[in-house]
């Protein structure tokens, strides 16, 4: 008997199940002689029996095509097949966003905006700045929920020149999977207003005061939002006089009615920013270094902006901090500091309703590598008060009265070999200080 096989070759191309149905007939006119239906199924999403068919854990069937568990999606990569959530949907991984910089607002910030349609609570932005593609070292960087508020840098705390960016990636709370960084546009701090912080309302109409790169100048806006800008001369020549009217969406708005602040009309008055000079103290007998700040200016909202700096770049472990007028000074404490390096202190002055700087003005540098590194050790036996200093190799103690300021001092070898001794006794105003008295720590006497 003469026998004939026929092959049909069946491909898959992805997709999980084919139902395949098969006629044999020997001419078209004649009757059926075979018929059959078979379904297939891919083995890598199913496991099938003559019981049928089970999908096997850790994948996904998505329109009808088979993935496995962490497989990314060919047409979208910011989508996942994750079987824990969900086994016939894509699940996207983080929020798709879009950023951009707006500003300086009035309130003399640079506003990175996040835009994106996903809804989600979990659904969070972490911003990031960048000066020149560089991170900016003085801004950290932080995380927004969504919303229409953003993030925001005051111009005050960026260098003078630059191009500023920032980078936002987002992610979802409850899984922490970052996108890719969306980067907004860029911002010419050079050209930008470094102080928009006078802010009147005459007539409905706003004048906000700028200060960029040594010009200041005035914005009226009105409420609608159109704004003018007008230049300082023309505000020193016209301010007073009728003929100062400008036209601002058709209404007249008369600069007499403007009070300018006095850094607008001079910007080299003395009353622009407190004067100061600074100065570099220590290290006390706590163990720090104060930043002396010295200034004849007795307003009350006069304030000091306060930075340090190693080798003259910004020390990263000590945040700049503002302090108000006295003698208190800034401190930082030396065992925070490296063993070696330059260490200055740089301060900025300012009125605190005013908020327009100065520029830095450093102290005298202190070699740390000189700097006494005070040991955290202080007795007090009868009324005296025994701080041990070591500066380099020597070491030396500092015997202070508890009813006076004076002070005098005596050597780790001599307290090495007298304190013993009632021969170690010195004298502190007028009182006689017996060395017997004070049991020093080993490695002043080792």
């Amino acid at each position: 008997m003469l026998r004939s096989v026929v092959l049909c070759l069946v491909v898959f191309l992805s997709v999980c199940s084919i139902r395949v149905s098969a006629a044999i007939s020997a001419t078209a006119d004649v009757q059926l002689l075979y018929e059959d239906v078979t379904n297939f199924n891919d083995s890598a999403c199913y496991n099938c029996s003559d019981n049928g068919c089970e999908r096997l854990p850790d994948t996904c069937v998505i329109d009808d095509v088979c993935f496995e568990d962490g497989d990314v999606n060919p047409t979208d990569s910011g989508q996942m097949c994750l079987p824990d959530e969900s086994t016939s949907q894509w699940i996207r991984l983080y929020p798709t966003i879009t950023s951009s910089l707006e500003g300086p607002t009035t309130n003399n910030s640079i506003v990175c905006r996040v835009s994106s349609n996903d809804t989600s609570p979990t659904a969070r932005y972490r911003v990031s700045w960048y000066v020149d593609n560089h991170p900016y070292p003085r801004q950290e960087e932080f995380i927004i929920s969504p919303g229409p508020e953003g993030a925001s840098v005051d111009v005050s705390h960026l260098p003078s020149a630059g191009m500023l960016t920032c980078k936002v990636h987002s992610f979802y709370s409850d899984r922490r999977l970052p996108s890719p960084d969306a980067v907004s546009n860029g911002v010419d701090l050079g050209r930008i207003s470094v102080m928009a912080e006078k802010v009147d309302t005459v007539d409905e109409f706003f004048f906000v005061e700028h200060h960029t790169a040594g010009e200041i100048s005035k914005e009226i806006t009105d409420s609608a939002g159109t704004s003018q800008v007008i230049t300082t001369d023309y505000l020193k020549d016209h301010y007073h006089d009728d003929k100062g009217a400008l036209e601002c969406r058709n209404h007249t708005v008369y600069l007499e009615k403007y009070s300018p602040s006095a850094a607008a009309l001079d910007p080299g008055l003395h009353g622009f920013y407190p004067l100061i000079t600074t100065s570099l103290e220590g290290p006390t007998v706590n163990n720090s270094m104060v930043c002396r700040v010295n200034t004849n200016d007795t307003s009350p909202t006069a304030r000091y902006r306060v930075s340090w700096y190693l080798d003259d770049k910004p020390y990263p472990r000590q945040e700049e901090f503002i302090i108000s007028p006295g003698p208190q000074g800034a401190s930082l404490n030396l065992a925070d500091l490296p063993m070696s390096g330059m260490l200055t202190c740089k301060v900025r002055s300012f009125y605190s309703d005013r908020r327009h700087y100065s520029p830095y003005i450093a102290s005298q540098p202190v070699d740390l590598a000189m700097a006494n590194v005070i040991a955290e050790r202080v007795a007090t036996v009868l009324g005296f008060s025994y701080v041990e200093h070591k500066t380099g190799e020597q070491i030396t103690v500092t015997i202070m009265s508890s009813h006076e300021q004076d002070f005098t001092s005596i050597t780790a070898h001599d307290l090495a070999t007298r304190y013993h001794d009632y021969k170690g006794a010195q004298e502190c105003q007028g009182h006689t200080v017996y060395l017997v008295d004070y049991t020093p720590s080993d490695d002043l006497v080792g």
